[in-house]
């Protein structure tokens, strides 16, 4: 192949005007077209061809199926060429042009009658009306087509073919030509390439090299030369020794150049030299001969700077003698040093009883937590149980499986959750323990140690009253919908009592929803529990490494005490929060906010949420500000599932709290998508709920605006706003606050 085009090859201009003069003399029309059929050169159209058939859509399919025609049968040649009559009437002679063997184009002439086919008036007629042609102009332009004898043709074609052969000629001399300089190009540019590359193999190596020719003048140097020369490259190209060291130097130099140009064996030699900087240097040469093709020689060498070398050989002697000295000093050193590591020995021992003493005071406060903890590996062996665990279970099981301790081979324990502790996610469940038959909430938080391994801690709670009070919960709803299908008359005059009923209900379900404020208590638990088994890790390391100290001991016993203080502070929070408040006071709307972030804040934080508010710090409200805590708690909790479960990009929540006439208003907006128009006007509806397979119970909303409406007279609204939805909310604000 050859891989280039027919227009690369040849002076498409000068074939045009060869054309143009033949059309000129025989008034034959010729083209050129490429073997894509794209037309190269064109001379010379006949009026039929170009007015009537080429331009008519139908009369132009004919045209069509003779190109197609000509391209199948290219290769059907009777003399060299094709020729052939298409529907149209009119006869077309078509020729290859093959160079270096391949075919790059195809030489065409036609649109004429032959003498011993002259056309028939009848048939193209009858085309004029086929096609809706003027039948006069139709016939003068057929009248103008040219009638030629098939010899003429065959001449004609005998000149394409001599045409043909010249292009073809012409064609591989520039295809020859072309390859040339390119294969030329290619090697100039290796060329280049080699010397570039050797140039920068030269002036990469760190001795100097120098290259002479026979008269000892310097033809080539490297950088490095040039450095310690004190010359830059131009200054010292054409020079000889003589021009650049003193005369008895010089001499030598040159004597041992012309050693190696005679003899053609290496010489190593050692100098002295005072560079043109002034400083002194001792240097060390390899000279050999080199020969290029043409028989010239050359002398090759390279130096090395050897005066670090002679001074640190001078160093390593004066060092030798003060090291015998420094020997003898380190042995008395190393005699009174054994004396003292006997005493170190003792002390140790000493230190190791202490240590035990305190890993006895720290167990005990470990003892002291009020719950269930152990930690335990990734092959689920007990490492450490508190005191209360193993109260609980009856005896001290370090080592053990932990499910053969502590939990019930038929219990319903998700083992399958180790995985996802072990990922680095802190995973919680609910667990019945048929041992004891009562219900436990299970934290587990991974801990990572300093090796790089890790170990689960586990933390159980009681929640044996809560599931109680969920059971209770649930026969009194199962209770209601029997007494409404028994007293549907009633319904209407029970409406309003039931409505107040409802609102007990929501209270006493303040219980059964412990579980929502657990996995608030986990998430606040998560760092001081991380914090803790860190300090523990870090206690049984500084025993093993023997760097135990009593205040070390003092101090770790004060961290730990003061997280269990921080979670017990939690606990204390969590519980007050539940209790509610008897009577309506003043309050400020930002110290509520703050109380409910701070409540929510760790589960935000699991979910990347990220919070914006703009409260008021001054702006106050008149009502039940522990109630208010808890509508504002339903709303973000409501959020938060929101972006979970549509898995929101970014979430965000704006806050923002200010006065507006005589009251003061509270915005929370999300951009979780907003609420659909078919339940958005549902929302507030007791038991209404989207969310009933992920447990949605349809009450907190409804909740909240009893909460906000009904004790505290305000009003909450919703609705949608750009990307997510906007609750507001509405209470009276007093004319004057009586203090903080």
């Amino acid at each position: 192949m050859l891989g280039i085009t027919f227009t690369q090859l040849v002076d498409l201009e000068n074939v045009r005007e060869l054309l143009e003069a033949h059309f000129l003399i025989t008034g034959m029309v010729s083209a050129i077209l490429d073997t894509d059929e794209n037309v190269l050169v064109a001379v010379g159209w006949q009026d039929i061809c170009v007015r009537f058939h080429r331009a008519h859509p139908d009369a132009s399919v004919h045209c069509r199926e003779s190109d197609a025609y000509i391209k199948a049968h290219l290769h059907d040649l009777r003399d060299g060429f094709l020729d052939y009559k298409c529907r149209n009437g009119l006869w077309d002679v078509v020729m290859p042009i093959f160079i270096g063997g391949e075919h790059l184009a195809t030489i065409f002439t036609g649109q004429f009658f032959y003498d011993d086919d002259k056309p028939d008036l009848e048939f193209f007629r009858a085309q004029a009306r086929e096609f809706g042609f003027v039948e006069a102009e139709y016939l003068s332009a057929l009248s103008r087509v040219q009638v030629c004898t098939r010899e003429q043709i065959r001449n004609i074609m005998d000149y394409y073919r001599g045409l043909v052969q010249m292009m073809a000629k012409v064609g591989l001399k520039n295809l020859e030509l072309s390859r040339e300089v390119a294969l030329r190009e290619k090697a100039e540019k290796k060329l280049q390439e080699s010397r570039d590359y050797l140039d920068r193999i030269i002036n990469t190596i760190a001795d100097p090299v120098f290259v002479k020719d026979r008269e000892k003048r310097l033809v080539l140097v490297n950088s490095a030369m040039c450095a310690i020369s004190g010359y830059s490259r131009e200054e010292l190209i054409g020079r000889t020794c003589y021009d650049l060291f003193p005369g008895k130097l010089a001499n030598l130099l040159s004597e041992t150049d012309e050693i190696v140009f005679e003899t053609g064996q290496e010489n190593v030699c050692e100098y002295e030299i005072n560079y043109s900087h002034g400083n002194r240097h001792t240097i060390v040469t390899k000279k050999s001969l080199y020969k290029d093709m043409s028989g010239n020689k050359y002398l090759v060498g390279i130096a090395r700077d050897v005066t670090d070398l002679k001074r640190a050989e001078s160093e390593v002697r004066e060092l030798n003698e003060r090291l015998e000295q420094r020997v003898m000093e380190r042995t008395a050193q190393l005699l009174a040093a054994n004396e003292q590591l006997q005493s170190e020995i003792a002390e140790r021992m000493r230190a190791d009883g202490e240590l035990r003493e305190s890993r006895a005071k720290y167990q005990a406060i470990v003892d002291a937590f009020d719950g269930l903890i152990y930690i335990s590996s990734q092959d689920y062996r007990i490492k450490f149980m508190n005191k209360k665990l193993i109260d609980r279970t009856g005896y001290d099981a370090v080592g053990e499986l932990c499910y053969k301790v502590i939990y019930d081979r038929d219990s319903a324990c998700p083992w399958c959750m180790n995985d996802r502790v072990y990922k680095g996610e802190t995973v919680h469940w609910e667990m019945f323990n048929p041992k004891d038959k009562r219900w436990y909430y299970v934290v587990n938080v991974p801990i990572y140690h300093a090796d790089g391994s890790m170990s689960k801690h586990t933390m159980i709670i009681d929640i044996n009253e809560r599931k109680l009070a969920e059971d209770q919960l649930k026969q009194q709803k199962h209770q209601l919908e029997e007494l409404n299908s028994t007293l549907e008359e009633r319904v209407q005059e029970e409406v309003a009592k039931n409505r107040e009923k409802d609102i007990i209900l929501i209270q006493q379900n303040r219980q059964a929803a412990m579980g929502e404020a657990l996995e608030h208590i986990a998430h606040q638990w998560k760092q001081p529990l991380n914090t803790i088994g860190l300090l523990i890790q870090h206690l049984k390391y500084s025993c093993s490494h023997s760097e135990l100290t009593e205040d070390f001991v003092n101090e770790t016993v004060t961290k730990v005490m003061s997280m269990l203080d921080h979670m017990a502070q939690t606990i204390d929070v969590f519980k007050n929060f539940y209790k509610p408040d008897k009577e309506k006071t003043l309050f400020r709307l930002k110290e509520s906010v703050d109380k409910t972030l701070s409540f929510i804040e760790p589960a935000f934080r699991q979910q990347n949420i990220k919070v914006v508010f703009d409260v008021d710090p001054d702006l106050w409200a008149q009502g039940y500000p522990k109630e208010f805590v808890q509508a504002l708690l339903i709303i973000l909790t409501n959020a938060r599932d929101a972006f979970k479960e549509r898995k929101t990009a970014n979430p965000q929540l704006e806050i923002k709290a200010f006065a507006e006439d005589k009251e003061a208003i509270v915005t929370i907006t999300d951009n979780g998508g907003g609420i659909p128009d078919n339940t958005i006007g549902n929302i507030f509806d007791l038991y209404f709920t989207t969310r009933e397979a992920s447990g949605g119970t349809g009450i907190g909303l409804y909740m909240a605006k009893n909460i906000i409406e009904k004790h505290m007279e305000g009003h909450l609204r919703v609705s949608n706003v750009e990307d997510g939805a906007q609750f507001r909310i509405e209470v009276n604000r007093p004319e004057k606050a009586l203090g903080p």
